[in-house]
């Protein structure tokens, strides 16, 4: 009974995620540091797979001591069964763990967090038939998910729902990460088609970004698709809005609205640049908040384009309440089809 953009596809995918027992840890037990000793994929003592399928509550995952090339999952996603659960490695440009466009890369069935420190996740991919949805290309993840120093890039979602094209997640936050090159894309079917955040979906959390940067991702449909898509949010789209602190959004796509960052809550931009994003066919080519505060301070949003508001699109403003605070910021040269390109409300 799923209707494309109302939700209800989502919450199912998470129900079936939660239907799954998680792995707590024993009473009196402590957390353990666990190395990763070789880069195959064939579910052997000490592999990426063995380590973390095998992992507790609270365990680290450890990849540092590894000299070989990407990790490239050759038997489909690694499902993560720990409540808790952080993996670290050399450097994002070191340490790579690599979907091979054939699966997700992690999915988390435990309820609390994924943390990712020093790694790089990249070509996840999930791609679903008929009317059914896909997300989280590269990490679908029951908990809250953490990039510290990381980067999840690359990753594909394609359904009548496509929800999160690098990560789909409660909740996300993220310290001096990147999240670039994933797309979150409809189908090809005789209906209308959804996709929302085409480098990741909050779905009802928030997003926090710190000195990170979210550029090159897609939200669209497919271009054969003649029955219409609603598409929202490229490179990021938070149910309940969030922070975006000394951050930048850049150069992102949709062909609905939010180019940057599509937000349903309170969401807070604090010197951070807003620049190079576009919402083509709808509104809000670098921001799109819908029936919420919105609240810039020491930030710049220029050079993004929509059909309406290029810069910043209120919806709900200001009849239902809301409202939209500039503190020493600049809101400039920004495009639109028609109106007013800079900021628009409805």
């Amino acid at each position: 009974n799923w209707k494309a953009g109302d939700g209800r596809g989502v919450a199912a995918l998470f129900q079936a995620l939660r239907a799954v027992p998680s792995r707590r840890r024993t009473a009196g037990t402590t957390a353990v540091t666990t190395p990763v000793i070789s880069c195959a994929d064939d579910g052997s003592a000490g592999t990426l797979r063995s380590v973390v399928t095998g992992a507790n509550d609270g365990d680290t995952v450890d990849l540092r001591g590894l000299a070989c090339g990407p990790i490239t999952l050759t038997q489909g996603m690694i499902p993560v069964y720990a409540d808790t659960l952080t993996l670290i490695g050399d450097g994002a440009d070191q340490t790579v763990i690599d979907g091979n466009a054939a699966d997700r890369v992690f999915v988390q069935y435990g309820v609390y967090a994924l943390n990712l420190n020093n790694l790089t996740v990249r070509n996840g991919f999930d791609e679903v038939g008929g009317y059914k949805i896909a997300g989280g290309a590269c990490i679908l993840a029951n908990g809250y998910v953490t990039l510290d120093h990381a980067a999840v890039q690359d990753c594909t979602a394609i359904g009548e729902g496509a929800y999160g094209g690098g990560i789909l997640a409660p909740g996300i936050t993220m310290y001096t990460s990147t999240l670039s090159g994933n797309t979150a894309q409809g189908s090809l079917l005789t209906t209308l088609t959804a996709s929302y955040g085409g480098g990741a979906f909050a779905y009802l959390g928030s997003a926090a970004l710190y000195d990170s940067t979210v550029s090159g991702n897609r939200a669209v449909g497919d271009p054969a698709n003649s029955f219409g898509t609603y598409d929202t949010g490229a490179g990021i789209f938070t149910d309940d809005g969030g922070y975006i602190l000394r951050s930048t959004i850049n150069d992102n796509y949709t062909d609905g609205t939010g180019g940057g960052i599509a937000t349903h809550g309170h969401l807070i931009v604090a010197n951070s640049t807003i620049s190079g994003n576009t919402a083509t066919k709808k509104a809000g080519g670098g921001i799109f908040a819908k029936d919420v505060d919105l609240s810039i301070v020491s930030s710049t949003i220029a050079q993004n384009a929509a059909s309406r508001g290029g810069g910043i699109y209120g919806g709900g403003l200001p009849a239902f309440g809301f409202g939209i605070i500039l503190q020493s910021s600049i809101v400039a040269n920004n495009f639109v089809a028609s109106g007013f390109a800079d900021i628009a409300a409805r």
